[in-house]
């Protein structure tokens, strides 16, 4: 029974055959001049009907004979562990897999440079190709979660990287140290990017602009990504946690906090020493109850580079002694109509009232 249960199984894989062909080059005098080799790798085609069983359809030896597998059909824990044995395995088509996630770590540490994600995926579940070989990451547009270290210390991966607009909520260290050396582009449905969540994705570039709807950024969510060149937050946003941008330092220019922002975690922008110029200007929103030490300065306490800096809350913030750095207490401020007064027992230069 076990034998015709394989057979039938067997029925659905469709294998086409490598061939190899040799030209030989000739001249007007019949003399061989060399010969060309030109060989057609194998493509691999399997159904599985009745999860866990993908073992019994291919086996490891064919897997890494194999130039691309395509799996159509459903899989499980234990077929997703035998994929994971084919070391020499390139490319695999999982478009047409009748899943919505993936079981966590399903393609933890594979050798696999190519992944084509199922059309109907809706959540990459946790550490889902963490320390992988994969070269590029496309996420489908059904896709609305993105786990826990999802691509974390993804070595060998290039190009953009592009969050469709379907996705909602990125965990903590979902793309941290992963070496992306092209734009990041977030989706404009995103709300919250957890901790870490693109910490030490050193090689990212161009300007980084946060989606309306984003409300979190996570505690060092974008830590060390020093080649990015500039900074849009987003009107929707209301908190920025400790550490978020540190050492940023390729932001260039303005800095403007929205006014919906409320607190700013300790060292949010430490280090950020690209910030400032001639005319530039940091901006504080309407809403901001607290900063967090450091969050405006160096590592040595010393204040960011902007020539303005203008508070539009009537208030000064909790902690603003220590998140601007102590020598930006002397500097000229902007505050609001009628707020002068407010600021007098903080800062101890010129305190300018103006009209937002």
């Amino acid at each position: 029974m076990a034998n015709e249960k394989k057979k039938v199984h067997r029925a659905l894989r469709h294998t086409l055959i490598s061939r190899q062909a040799t030209i030989g080059i000739v001249n007007n005098d019949g003399v061989i001049l060399g010969e060309i080799s030109v060989i057609q790798k194998t493509s691999t085609i399997i159904h599985v009907a009745l999860v866990g069983t993908l073992s019994t359809l291919i086996s490891v030896e064919e897997l890494n004979q194999s130039e691309s597998v395509r799996i159509t059909g459903q899989l499980d824990g234990t077929d997703y562990s035998f994929l994971k044995l084919a070391r020499n395995l390139k490319t695999l088509d999982l478009s047409d897999l009748d899943v919505t996630t993936f079981p966590v770590e399903a393609f933890y540490g594979s050798a696999l440079q190519t992944i084509i994600l199922p059309k109907n995926l809706v959540a990459i579940s946790d550490r889902a190709f963490a320390q992988s070989n994969i070269t590029s990451i496309s996420i489908p547009e059904t896709v609305t979660e993105i786990g826990h270290s999802a691509f974390s210390e993804c070595k060998q991966v290039r190009g953009d990287l592009v969050i469709p607009n379907s996705v909602e909520i990125i965990k903590g260290w979902a793309f941290s140290s992963c070496t992306f050396d092209g734009n990041l582009v977030l989706g404009l449905q995103l709300r919250e990017i957890g901790s870490n969540a693109f910490s030490q994705c050193k090689k990212l570039t161009g300007s980084l602009v946060m989606p309306a709807n984003l409300e979190m950024i996570g505690n060092e969510a974008f830590k060390s990504c020093n080649r990015l060149s500039g900074l849009t937050l987003n009107e929707n946003l209301i908190s920025i946690g400790d550490y978020s941008f540190e050492a940023c330092v390729g932001f260039e220019g303005n800095l403007v906090i929205p006014n919906k922002v409320q607190t700013i975690g300790r060292g949010a922008f430490i280090e950020c020493t690209g910030f400032g110029g001639d005319g530039s200007e940091c901006i504080f929103g309407t809403s901001i109850i607290s900063l967090g030490r450091n969050s405006f300065c160096t590592m040595g306490g010393k204040p960011l580079n902007f020539m303005h800096r203008h508070f539009k809350c009537c208030k000064p913030p909790l902690g603003i002694e220590d998140a601007i750095g102590e020598e930006a207490l002397k500097y000229t401020i902007y505050v609001p109509i009628g707020c002068q007064g407010n600021y007098k027992s903080v800062f101890k230069g010129m305190i300018q009232e103006v009209n937002f």
